[in-house]
C-alpha cells in the first residue's frame, strides 16, 4: 500500500453455526471477518480491531466470499452484500464485507448454546446478567446470546413469542486478549421504537475485560411477532 492504492483480499467462508432458523448468525460473520482481517494485516495478535459499524443487511445461510479492503478509497458495497464493517485496524482504516452464495448452502448445523446466567431485567429492553468465555469468537456470539436474552425477559417482550435478528454492533475495539472474560453485563436502553409489526432497539453494553477495565459497545436489535413470521 506504499502508493496509497487500497488492497484487497478474499477469503472463503466455512461456517457452522445456525440460529434456530437456520440462519447464519451476525456474529459469526463478524467474528470471521475479525479473523480474516488478522490474516491480512501482520500487526499481531494483540492489535485491537476498533469496528466503528458492524451492520448485518439481510439472512443467509450460504457460505460465500469475505472481502476484506485495507487504506482509502472506500467504494460502495455490492448489492448482495449480507453484512458489512467498517473500523480501524491497527493504523489504518479498513472496509469488510461478506456476500453470500445462493448456490453453496452450509452443510453443517451447529446450534449456538452459549450459558446465560442471572438474567436480570430492568426496565424496558434492559437489565443485565453474568456473560463468561475464554474466546473472541465465542464470546461475540454470547454477548449477542446475552442481550437477546435479557430484553426478551423484559416487560415489553416477555408475554409473546418473538423472532429476533441482530441488526447492528457499534464502538467495539475486538481483541483476542480482549478474553478469557467473566464479567456482569450491564445493558442499558439508549433507544427504541416500534414500525409495523416490528420493535426496533439500541442497547449499550457495558462489562470488564479480563483485567477488570471497563468495554463499552453498541448494540441494534429487532423483534417481531413469531407467528408473523
Amino acid at each position: 500500500m506504499t502508493d496509497g492504492t487500497p488492497e484487497r483480499f478474499r477469503y472463503p467462508t466455512a461456517f457452522t453455526v445456525y440460529d434456530g432458523r437456520q440462519h447464519v448468525l451476525g456474529a459469526s460473520m463478524l467474528s470471521d471477518i475479525d479473523a480474516h482481517l488478522r490474516a491480512s494485516w501482520p500487526d499481531g495478535a494483540k492489535t485491537p480491531c476498533a469496528v466503528k459499524r458492524a451492520k448485518f443487511l439481510h439472512k443467509t445461510g450460504c457460505d460465500g466470499e469475505i472481502t476484506v479492503q485495507r487504506g482509502g478509497g472506500i467504494r460502495d458495497l455490492p448489492k448482495d452484500a449480507a453484512c458489512s464493517v467498517t473500523g480501524q485496524y491497527g493504523s489504518g482504516p479498513f472496509l469488510a464485507w461478506f456476500v453470500p452464495d445462493t448456490g453453496a448452502p452450509v452443510t453443517r448445523n451447529v446450534q449456538s448454546g452459549h450459558m446465560i446466567e442471572a438474567v436480570d431485567p430492568a426496565g424496558d429492553f434492559a437489565g443485565r446478567c453474568r456473560i463468561a468465555n475464554d474466546r473472541l469468537d465465542k464470546f461475540l456470539l454470547q454477548i449477542v446470546d446475552a442481550n437477546k436474552h435479557v430484553q426478551l425477559a423484559s416487560a415489553p417482550l416477555r408475554d409473546r413469542k418473538w423472532v429476533s435478528e441482530l441488526v447492528s454492533i457499534e464502538n467495539f475495539a475486538m481483541c483476542p486478549a480482549l478474553c478469557p472474560v467473566d464479567s456482569v453485563l450491564e445493558i442499558e436502553n439508549l433507544a427504541n421504537r416500534t414500525a409495523a409489526d416490528r420493535i426496533f432497539t439500541l442497547n449499550r453494553l457495558r462489562f470488564a475485560d479480563r483485567e477488570g477495565a471497563p468495554v463499552t459497545l453498541d448494540m441494534g436489535f429487532s423483534f417481531f411477532p413469531e407467528q408473523s413470521s
